[in-house]
């Protein structure tokens, strides 16, 4: 009986997810100080501890909107932080992107790096029509 536990436990420890509040795509882009269209081109590892960062370099294509006080020019890099593959705490909440991960990015900032922390923070390249709609409707 205690082996049934202890798998129906772990089952349910594995499948655990984060939860995140729906939130309409409009209403997600009014919250987001920089979108831009670009792919990660490198990833710097951070060191071993519970907080560890590691940061991407997502190559910028394009910018739909830029609210940051910060310079972003297409063709240059911007810092994206994300939670460290080294990490020795994760937790289901948080969100790491590949090496060549490509698309639109709707990105925070904080302390001088970029963050993509919420599932709709990558959009498909296919989503720029209904970026720039939710852009427009925003400007209403």
């Amino acid at each position: 009986m205690r082996h049934l536990y202890a798998l129906s436990f772990l089952f349910c420890a594995l499948t655990a997810h984060s939860c995140w509040i729906e939130v309409s795509l409009t209403e997600h882009v009014k919250t987001k100080p920089l979108i831009v269209r670009g792919v990660i081109v490198s990833i710097s590892e951070g060191r071993a501890d519970k907080e560890a960062l590691d940061i991407a370099s997502i190559r910028v294509d394009e910018i739909l909107k830029n609210e940051t006080g910060e310079i972003v020019e297409v063709g240059k890099t911007i810092p994206l932080a994300m939670p460290g593959i080294h990490r020795s705490v994760f937790t289901s909440a948080d969100i790491r992107h590949e090496m060549g991960s490509t698309g639109y990015w709707l990105l925070d900032l904080q302390e001088g790096n970029y963050l993509a922390a919420h599932p709709k923070d990558l959009q498909p390249i296919e989503s720029k029509q209904e970026l720039v709609n939710a852009l427009n409707e925003k400007n209403k």
